[in-house]
């Protein structure tokens, strides 16, 4: 069994003046740092569970709500530009490199529109991380977004750029799981709106992840749902393509749902990431 340092459970500030919450389970002598970036309108403590299981394999594991989620502060769905997003992160990172200082390796894992985000911080200061894990990441939508929702987002993108649309996720189309599904249809803490500036937001930073995918060269692993109803999978692909990683792996789960680290069959799932993050940072290294 792994020895457990204390967990960190607290606020800490965004760079621009907003209090963002933390969740830090750090071990003793870890193999690598792990830090997770979660989806639009989910939150952190989801993924305790799935920590719990990567910390008894000998990995550290942070985790934080973006701003407008979970227990952080901000507008419910809302960003003025997708940077925000990417600054939190960074706070993230800082926060992290301070609760759990050395040279342990950092390995991102991101889900959905957490893979977005961390696409972006890739592209600014990818050196900084040994690898990237991204869980259905979101470089489009599955479905076009209609041309009425399209135009009334761009107008009031401008003018009420706040302004908060229904996101519509029928919580069925997430997961075949009933606890999973469940939990989307009643959770507090899972959001249920974006607003007009987000949507113009993320489409810009999708075409500009896709465009600059080529830069990015860190050992990546995308697990992709192939029965995606939320983020489109032939975007991930895209990615993956153009991505420049000379170690790069692309696993598709063609019948599970967006979210696949809390699907029916997650723990085989779980077991490839295992897999290939022991095949980079062995336990007897």
């Amino acid at each position: 069994m792994t020895t457990k340092l204390p967990a960190r459970r607290g606020y800490f500030d965004s760079g621009d003046g907003l209090r963002l919450y933390g969740e830090h389970d750090p071990i003793p002598k870890p193999r690598a740092r792990l830090l997770h970036v979660h989806g639009f309108a989910e939150h952190c403590g989801r993924y305790r569970a799935m920590h719990a299981r990567l910390g008894e394999a000998g990995f550290s594991c942070h985790r934080f709500d973006l701003r407008g989620h979970g227990n952080s502060a901000g507008r419910r769905g809302h960003i003025y530009r997708f940077e925000d997003y990417v600054r939190d992160f960074e706070a993230f990172v800082a926060r992290v490199d301070a609760i759990e200082p050395g040279d342990s390796p950092r390995v991102l894992l991101a889900h959905s529109n957490g893979g977005l985000v961390v696409a972006h911080a890739l592209l600014q200061h990818q050196a900084r991380f040994a690898g990237v894990v991204l869980s259905s990441p979101f470089f489009g939508f599955a479905v076009k977004v209609p041309s009425w929702k399209a135009f009334l987002a761009r107008t009031l993108s401008k003018y009420v750029p706040a302004f908060s649309l229904p996101t519509d996720i029928p919580p069925e189309d997430v997961s075949h799981d009933p606890a999973t599904i469940d939990q989307y249809a009643t959770d507090p803490l899972i959001g249920r709106v974006a607003t007009a500036r987000w949507l113009i937001e993320t489409e810009q930073a999708q075409a500009g992840a896709l465009d600059r995918a080529g830069e990015i060269d860190r050992p990546l692993l995308i697990q992709l749902a192939g029965t995606d109803k939320l983020a489109d999978p032939g975007a991930a692909r895209a990615f993956f393509d153009r991505v420049a990683s000379a170690d790069k792996t692309l696993e598709e789960y063609p019948a599970l749902y967006h979210e696949i680290w809390f699907e029916t069959e997650r723990a085989r799932v779980y077991d490839a990431l295992e897999a290939w993050l022991d095949a980079r940072w062995p336990a007897d290294a």
